[in-house]
């Protein structure tokens, strides 16, 4: 499964990502992609404002 989403996160010219805060909670061992990847973050406002601007710095627009 991760080798099919890969290949779509690099055939696609937006990357954009829905996350609910649990995704944030723990580290993943389907790990897909990297912040470099993604282009846009849709996540809840119930995520530590720390994170979203780590996740901003990486270059990510974060929606809340």
């Amino acid at each position: 499964m991760a080798e099919v989403k890969r290949a779509m996160i690099s055939a696609g010219q937006k990357i954009a990502i829905v996350a609910d805060h649990s995704k944030f909670e723990r580290q993943g061992l389907d790990s897909f992609y990297s912040l470099q990847d993604v282009d846009i973050l849709v996540t809840s406002d119930i995520v530590e404002p720390s994170i979203l601007n780590e996740i901003r710095q990486c270059g990510v627009q974060v929606i809340v």
